[in-house]
């Protein structure tokens, strides 16, 4: 099936999600390649990613530089949610 935006997709691929596709369909859709780093923790985000299609890791360094998964985000979610309320 081809969708013709993010919003329909959204809509046939979790359609109880219907009301935060739409929501979020009124701003500008972006891509991302995978690893790419799309937030830094010490960036200040301009708004709140919804997540469409793929999985977000958030992670932290330790001390000793090993890498720390704090929360894995997958498709119709939302962050940082700390933005979000």
């Amino acid at each position: 099936m081809l969708f013709t935006n993010h919003v329909e997709w959204c809509v046939a691929n979790a359609p109880q999600s219907r009301r935060l596709a739409e929501f979020f369909g009124r701003y500008k859709f972006f891509r991302y390649k995978r690893k790419e780093c799309i937030l830094r923790g010490d960036d200040e985000p301009s708004g709140i990613f919804y997540l469409v299609n793929g999985y977000v890791k958030a992670y932290i360094l330790s001390g000793n530089g090993r890498e720390l998964t704090v929360n894995i985000h997958k498709p119709v979610s939302y962050f940082p949610v700390i933005w979000a309320i």
